[in-house]
């Protein structure tokens, strides 16, 4: 179920927005600049989830819940960094839409890549905000020793 979610549910979308008329060529620009902008928020998501790793393993906690949350990091960062090569394939698609103004097969087809490329885009954040949200109400739970930060830098 989840494949046809993540994978078919955005070509059929592609598929009809070609079959309708709609090409990447109008929208380029928009599309590139806000993919970008994503990729870069994405990258320092990257860094905070290698930030927060690496202060899991310098604690060293062996509970249940710390392994729960080294897990969501690494499922995290590998979805941040599927989102990142989707988001450069789309901008790359896009910029070449843009470049190559044909009408026909031609444009179709690489519209119909980009839109395709753009819906995996979404549901992939759509994902990492869901795992985001999932660390922080583990962060806030209850339970969690709080540190000050004298108390984190007399540990380091």
């Amino acid at each position: 179920m989840s494949l046809i979610l993540e994978f078919v549910v955005p070509a059929a979308i592609a598929a009809g927005l070609i079959a309708f008329g709609h090409t990447v060529g109008p929208i380029a620009t928009s599309l590139m600049t806000v993919l970008a902008i994503l990729a870069g928020l994405l990258f320092n998501l990257l860094l905070l989830i290698f930030d927060a790793g690496s202060r899991r393993r310098q604690e060293r906690l062996e509970t249940h819940r710390d392994e729960l949350v080294i897990e969501l990091l690494r499922q995290t960062h590998a979805n941040a960094s599927f989102a990142i090569l989707l988001a450069i394939l789309a901008t790359l698609g896009a910029l070449l839409a843009r470049l190559v103004e044909v009408s026909g097969r031609i444009q179709n087809t690489i519209s119909g890549i980009v839109f395709y490329l753009t819906g995996l885009f979404v549901l992939a954040l759509l994902t990492i905000l869901k795992r985001v949200r999932v660390l922080v109400q583990e962060e806030l739970k209850p339970g969690r020793p709080v540190r000050s930060s004298k108390e984190e830098r007399a540990a380091s």
